[in-house]
């Protein structure tokens, strides 16, 4: 549908109805009793005809179909009465109006649309950084080779090698050269000073964004020279954690068990490594037939295992590392699960009554002992309690195969 406006009055004109625009019959409906109801276009299209005269005309359009519309124009403008002479003053003039008005329509409709951005696959790229450290040569290997090990790990992390490295003075430190820094690649910059008084070491840190070219955060550790591998751990936390905004976890230890074949038995030990596999020790060696499933206490000061000691039934052990100290939790049964719960004064387990009864209990460090839920069938297993401490989660098989309640 095309609509017709009288520049002079502002009012419509007329309405034409392309549906009935054929070869030689143009269908008209006008608004107002004194537009004729014959098509206009039987006068001479100098002056009588008002649809002819563009200079008193505003088309708005909203045909989607831009080769419809001009082949409608012409034939509106041209085919009723064909000549070159009106052809070049009336068909060229319209048509160079219309393309205008088009071009302006399409304007307007792309800055009225709403931005759209589709998100199908996210993207992740490790950010390439760059460590400029300087100290002793033995503690920089160390300390270095710690964080850039930690951080390239995590994922988030690409540590450069470039064919030069920055040299840092103690005046770097204040005065950043972010020119010759760039050139490296990186997009962060760790700057690093690492001292030593006797058995003291001191290390200064300094990180940069190179892209923003500002100093992101800045850390100072101190702590006796045994301990180099652990600071470059907490180094690496505090950049993980200021880059990411989640903690960092390289500082952290995991307990394990070893086993040793010895005769027809075996020897198991408790042990204990950094979390890159570095520093393992052992924390206690255990004459049992079966050692298994080691949980650190939320303050990391206790392991809870469970041990078949002299081929007795399996029971739940609590091990200080303070003291170094060893106690058993009382159960009447076989221990099958057991975890700390949120706040390390107690422990979740799960275990089997001489009747075969499966019963999950809340068992205190002072001995102390709640059944908190059992059924006369079904193994309930792995209860572990929520942070609040009001809830916890177990697996049962009650309705004939494994459920999580």
């Amino acid at each position: 549908m095309y609509v017709f406006m009288n520049m002079k009055t502002g009012r419509p004109s007329c309405f034409l109805n392309t549906r009935a625009l054929k070869r030689d019959k143009i269908a008209f409906l006008s608004p107002s009793s004194s537009w004729p109801r014959t098509p206009p276009f039987q006068g001479d299209n100098t002056g009588s005809n008002p649809v002819g005269d563009t200079r008193n005309l505003l088309l708005v359009f909203r045909d989607p179909s831009i080769r419809k519309f001009i082949w409608d124009m012409w034939l509106l403008f041209c085919l009723p009465r064909f000549s070159w002479r009106g052809f070049w003053r009336t068909t060229v003039p319209t048509l160079g109006l219309l393309s205008v008005l088009l071009v302006l329509s399409s304007h307007r409709a792309a800055a009225s649309s709403p931005l759209e951005i589709t998100i199908n696959r996210g993207t992740f790229r490790a950010i390439p950084m760059l460590f400029a450290v300087e100290g002793p040569p033995e503690l920089v290997s160390k300390i270095k080779d710690v964080m850039g090990g930690d951080l390239a790990g995590s994922g988030h992390f690409r540590p450069l090698h470039p064919s030069f490295v920055p040299q840092i003075a103690t005046a770097a430190l204040q005065t950043p050269a972010w020119e010759a820094w760039a050139l490296s690649g990186g997009e962060l910059l760790l700057v690093a000073q690492v001292g030593q008084s006797g058995e003291s070491v001191t290390v200064r840190c300094r990180l940069m964004d190179l892209i923003s070219k500002r100093e992101l955060a800045a850390f100072q550790l101190s702590g006796h020279r045994d301990l180099a591998r652990r600071m470059g751990h907490q180094l690496a936390d505090l950049v993980y954690e200021r880059v990411t905004g989640f903690k960092g976890y390289f500082d952290t230890q995991v307990a394990f068990i070893s086993r040793i074949p010895k005769g027809r038995g075996s020897k198991f030990l408790l042990m204990l490594m950094d979390q890159d596999g570095w520093n393992a020790r052992v924390l206690r060696p255990i004459d049992a037939h079966l050692l298994k499933a080691p949980h650190f206490s939320p303050r990391g000061d206790k392991i809870l295992y469970i041990a078949n000691k002299k081929r007795l039934t399996p029971q739940a052990f609590v091990y200080t590392f303070q003291t170094r100290s060893e106690m058993t939790l009382p159960l009447p049964g076989n221990v099958f699960s057991a975890r700390f719960t949120a706040d390390g004064q107690n422990t979740l387990v799960s275990y089997t009554t001489p009747k075969g009864r499966s019963i999950i209990a809340q068992v205190g460090l002072n001995g102390s002992c709640q059944e908190l839920f059992s059924r006369a069938r079904g193994i309930h297993l792995y209860p572990s309690g929520a942070p609040d401490g009001k809830r916890f989660v177990f697996i049962s098989d009650l309705p004939g195969h494994p459920q999580i309640y």
